[in-house]
């Protein structure tokens, strides 16, 4: 029989796909088709539809683009399957934020504001005598367009008295000052104050005014002499006797730090850390717009840049579909054109600027305002704005600005947000791969979804949908029902057919929720045990919100997207509850911009009307990843580890030393997976010669360092006759930090004796007889000098020298030595 030519079998199959915990799966999901996978979570539905055919898709991509290029490409990995047959260029479209930042937003990542400041370049209303601005000029990622106080953010960051200082009645000893670093540097700055003269005891708010500034706001940086440990009066007296400083010292203003380490750490605490003693405010001369003042002296239908970028997509669809009708707005006048030199003594300040001369590009100055060419020109691009716009408003998303920052969007939102993107590229023959696109959607908005899918099918592309939705299931060509449980239990395909087939397949848990009765409710509303009332919320678009929550029982807070929800409970009840307890809120995504710093609308205004006595802990569990390293895993997060750590630790082998845990164990005994002893008498034998070579080198441990004090003038170690002692393999007559023959030796050749102790006038440590003194004060009488050791210690170690009295040393090696045995140290003579 003749093969099936590709074109013609409407089929992708897929054959031994062995990704992650899918088990050996064939399967066929037909093209040009609405196919679901279903399953519950963690039994294989994104491994197949992610990790194996868009894994796979791309990979076919990516072989037809230069190596160079590929590179430069995040790619997804080459699957384990054996084959696929018949699949077409696939696009993904997953839950996944990306990179977070300040500069990206609704406008940037549909592309809508490209053509918006298209718009307002090539047909916007200019004042007199402005030469034209092309589209960078509109744009605050660029140096063109951007405010210059700003830099394009649209607010500033300032640092405060209030901010650094929140409680004014401590001291600076006390840590008044909150922005210091915590810990040695900050004791290092209170100190440095001191030796500089300050008042370190006294309120922060009894300070001269001169004083706290220059603390606080200081540019300087002396660097002065710090007595650690010592008091003001000490450090005074210290100072005028010239008294040598533990170090050198270098003062850092409290803002001059706070700015220095946002800017230049790398511990993302340590910038959270500082975050917090910045304010954010609107930025004075751009009031939030981000542009500079001539791109926002630029207006269509009435208003500039920055206020249609603020509308709502609803508002802005009406300001559109006036433009496409040719009301250019009635307050607009005519106004004179430019002339070519006027252009061209522009074009030159701005290629003296860096910028680019456009000479390609059409002067629009040279023409009225409202002439008939930009009218057309206006309408062109609004009835293209119009239509990305409507198909966003579909979607559910007409609350969304062209400014709302991407990283205050949820999953779900900026999955639409792409999902629209693509409905209006037109493309043809390609899969759509979505991961859960009915996530956090109200059930109104479920069926604008289902309409955007619908058109891009009719339009020829097929999508693989993984998706947990019942609706979208029922709404499906074709099912594939992964399971039948999570994990190792997972990852066979119990269904590939219609929705309807499923019902048939007993072992599907979708099954039973597709198909099976509605379950009731099994168990009575709980009565609620008091209420947490909240007054005058405001954070977002709650504007002075009222809210009564009730103790004690499990509460759902519903709305379409968009309403509120997040705002109400993730924000701002978090937040006042925090407070309440005085604990500290991990920043919300809302309240971070490009690289941790704070947003200026990040503020919850309103109170705690009733209830916070019943509260004593605050939990919060978001969506947020458990972990940023590989390291980072389910048992570490949740502190499973914790326990298997310990248990581990509180068997014996564990609590001995290296030698004893490199010894076998007993069958059977604490330390299983070693090789069992062949008898009793083995077992017994070896742990014995475990535990004595433990305490033989925790003996020798002992001596050297009862040897090595602190304060005496000559070091030894205890010789041993243990060949695993250290040291034992030195080479013969070599002491370790006197590096003499024979053990350590005195400044004439001989060998310092056991329990003498070197003196300052050169005798050998022997007190004096009364009158025996020289000038100095050290010991006159003069002895022969002991004669080298005839031959290397048996350990090739020098002998140990005690501080203690020479009759007392045999009784401490006695009581040290006796639980192994016998230390010998040869050619030690006691008096």
């Amino acid at each position: 029989m003749a093969p099936t030519p590709r074109s013609a079998d409407p089929f992708v199959r897929v054959r031994g796909a062995r990704e992650h915990n899918l088990k050996n799966v064939d399967v066929d999901v037909p093209r040009d088709a609405l196919v679901v996978f279903s399953g519950v979570s963690g039994s294989g539905k994104s491994s197949l539809a992610f990790g194996t055919l868009y894994a796979e898709a791309q990979r076919r991509y990516f072989e037809s683009v230069a190596p160079y290029a590929r590179r430069l490409i995040e790619q997804v990995g080459v699957p384990a399957v054996d084959s696929i047959n018949g699949l077409p260029p696939a696009v993904a479209l997953q839950q996944q934020r990306g990179a977070p930042g300040a500069r990206s937003s609704v406008g940037s990542v549909t592309t809508l504001s490209a053509l918006l400041r298209m718009l307002f370049s090539r047909a916007g209303v200019y004042p007199p005598r402005q030469p034209m601005l092309y589209a960078e000029d509109f744009s605050p990622n660029t140096p063109q367009g951007a405010c210059p106080v700003c830099h394009g953010l649209g607010h500033v960051y300032e640092v405060t008295e209030k901010s650094m200082v929140p409680d004014d009645s401590l001291s600076i000893r006390e840590r008044a000052i909150a922005a210091w670093p915590p810990a040695w540097h900050g004791q290092n700055l209170r100190d440095i104050l001191v030796t500089l003269g300050y008042d370190v005891d006294r309120p922060w708010r009894e300070l001269p005014r001169k004083t706290r500034d220059w603390i606080l706001f200081t540019e300087e940086q002396p660097t002065v002499p710090v007595y650690a440990g010592f008091t003001p009066a000490e450090t005074r007296a210290a100072l005028r006797s010239r008294m040598e400083p533990s170090y050198q010292g270098t003062f850092m203003g409290a803002r001059k730090y706070v700015l220095h380490t946002f800017a230049t750490t790398h511990s993302a605490l340590m910038k959270q850390r500082v975050a917090r003693f910045m304010t954010a405010s609107l930025c004075p001369q751009c009031h939030g717009k981000r542009l500079k003042r001539e791109a926002l002296s630029v207006r269509v239908a009435g208003c500039d840049i920055g206020e249609i970028s603020r509308m709502p997509l609803a508002r802005l669809a009406e300001v559109l579909q006036r433009i496409e009708g040719g009301d250019m707005g009635a307050a607009a006048q005519p106004g004179r054109a430019l002339g070519r030199e006027t252009g061209r003594k522009a074009s030159a300040r701005r290629v003296a600027a860096g910028g680019s001369a456009h000479e390609a590009a059409p002067d629009v100055r040279r023409t009225p305002n409202l002439s008939e060419e930009k009218r057309i020109a206006a309408q062109r691009i609004a009835h293209d704005l119009l239509g990305r716009v409507q198909t966003l408003i579909a979607l559910g998303l007409g609350y969304l600005s062209l400014d709302r920052s991407t990283p205050t969007l949820s999953p779900g939102e900026l999955q639409r947000l792409r999902l629209a993107t693509q409905i209006r590229s037109n493309l043809f023959g390609v899969v759509y791969v979505l991961d859960e696109p009915s996530a956090g959607l109200h059930p109104a908005d479920g069926e604008a979804l289902g309409a955007a899918l619908d058109a891009l099918k009719k339009a020829g592309n097929s999508l693989f949908v993984v998706e947990h939705d019942l609706g979208l299931m029922r709404r499906a060509d074709w099912l594939v029902d992964v399971g039948p449980d999570a994990g190792e239990r997972g990852g066979h395909v119990l269904y590939s057919g219609p929705p309807e087939g499923l019902s048939k397949v007993e072992n599907s848990h979708t099954a039973r929720y597709l198909f099976g009765p509605v379950a009731e409710r099994s168990r009575p509303p709980r009565v609620p045990a008091g209420w947490l009332r909240l007054a005058g919320v405001a954070r977002n678009n709650l504007h002075g919100v009222d809210a009564a929550f009730p103790l004690g029982v499990m509460t759902a807070v519903t709305g379409i997207s968009g309403s509120g929800k997040s705002s109400l409970v993730s924000q701002a009840l978090t937040e006042l509850v925090a407070a309440h307890l005085g604990h500290e809120t991990p920043p919300d995504d809302d309240d971070q911009e490009e690289g941790g710093r704070p947003r200026p609308s990040g503020h919850t205004a309103g109170r705690i009307a009733a209830g916070a006595e019943s509260l004593r802990r605050l939990v919060r569990v978001d969506q947020k990843p458990i972990g940023r390293t590989p390291r980072s895993n389910l048992a570490t997060y949740t502190g499973l580890f914790d326990a298997v750590r310990k248990r581990f630790a509180a068997f014996r082998p564990c609590r001995r030393t290296f030698s004893v845990c490199s010894a076998a164990a007993p069958a059977g005994g604490d330390r299983p997976g070693l090789p069992a002893p062949r008898s009793a008498r083995d077992r017994v034998l070896r742990w014995r010669g475990a535990a004595h070579q433990a305490r033989h080198r925790a003996a020798a441990c002992a001596a050297r360092r009862w040897a090595l004090r602190p304060g005496r003038a000559d070091h030894g170690a205890a010789s041993c006759r243990c060949r695993e002692a250290d040291g034992a393999t030195r080479p013969p007559g070599r002491g370790r930090q006197h590096g003499g023959g024979g053990g350590a030796r005195d400044e004439r050749g001989g060998r310092l004796r056991l329990g003498h102790r070197r003196r300052p006038g050169g005798g050998r440590g022997r007190r004096p007889h009364r009158g025996e003194r020289d000038a100095r004060g050290g010991g006159s009488r003069q002895r022969r000098p002991t004669p080298p050791a005839r031959g290397p210690l048996r350990a090739r170690r020098p002998k140990t020298l005690f501080r203690r009295r020479s009759t007392e040393i045999p009784t401490l090696l006695r009581r040290r030595a006796a639980p192994i045995g016998r230390i010998e140290i040869p050619e030690a003579r006691f008096r």
